[in-house]
């Protein structure tokens, strides 16, 4: 289900008291024995405004907030406390949410989104016996877009470093072979499809990394020694330039 608050500043009280107003009204349609995801969206470009006065509107949460740290940002505080205040709701009806998530967006307008939805994730616990307690997930994200092209900037930093540390080992042969497609001198096909085969070595666990990394290590040895054994392939140059142990 969804409230659109049309005309609305993401720090305006008014969010909170329409928000309380709608599930009074569609509680009924939410189930006590199930959790939800609580998502809140706005436009960004309303809080990118350098000049603090815009903000301190009569009736914003941006005039309560009191920063006790230097590396706290007063925005971000109070664009966390909207969406703190919105989850309070929800727990004042017995509903229950553990995902919960605020983000500005690319938006024409200004109005504010809410989404309620079934949580359907595989719920993570933490601590034992009587002590053990579900994990709430909370994020704040105050520009979407800047945080894709961010995240983007890291990835190709993260997978540029990995295919080319990988490619200074073994021709363009075997890497098609690795990854399965058609033969090709084209590096940009060849890496836009290594990111698509082993794109989760960037941000990943350290399990996850581990397997991931012997499965790509394993698929090289064994080409490799599949190329070394064929004769027929002795005189070209996929035999390998230098050490895979080091990737």
């Amino acid at each position: 289900m969804q409230l659109t608050i049309k005309n609305t500043h993401i720090f305006d009280r008014k969010i909170q008291t329409e928000f309380r107003e709608f599930i009074k009204l569609q509680k009924d349609k939410l189930s006590t024995g199930k959790s939800y995801e609580l998502n809140i969206i706005y436009n960004a470009k309303v809080v990118l405004d350098k000049y603090e006065d815009k903000f301190n509107f009569d009736n914003s949460i941006y005039n309560n907030i009191k920063i006790k740290f230097k590396n706290q940002n007063k925005k971000d505080e109070a664009i966390s406390m909207q969406l703190e205040q919105c989850r309070g709701i929800l727990k004042d009806y017995g509903i229950e949410c553990y995902k919960s998530l605020i983000e500005g967006n690319n938006l024409k307008d200004n109005n504010v989104k809410i989404v309620i939805k079934e949580d359907k994730s595989e719920p993570f616990y933490m601590g034992r016996g009587k002590n053990k307690r579900r994990i709430r997930v909370t994020m704040t994200v105050p520009n979407r877009e800047y945080t894709i092209n961010k995240m983007g900037e890291l990835y190709n930093k993260s997978m540029n470093k990995i295919y080319f540390k990988l490619s200074e080992c073994i021709s363009n042969n075997i890497m098609c072979k690795i990854l399965d497609i058609q033969y090709t001198e084209d590096e940009n096909i060849i890496y836009k499809a290594f990111c698509k085969e082993y794109g989760d070595l960037w941000l990943c666990t350290e399990n996850e990394g581990k397997k991931l990394k012997e499965k790509l290590l394993n698929r090289v040895r064994m080409l490799i020694e599949l190329e070394e054994k064929n004769k027929e392939m002795l005189d070209n140059n996929d035999i390998p330039k230098g050490s895979i142990n080091n990737i």
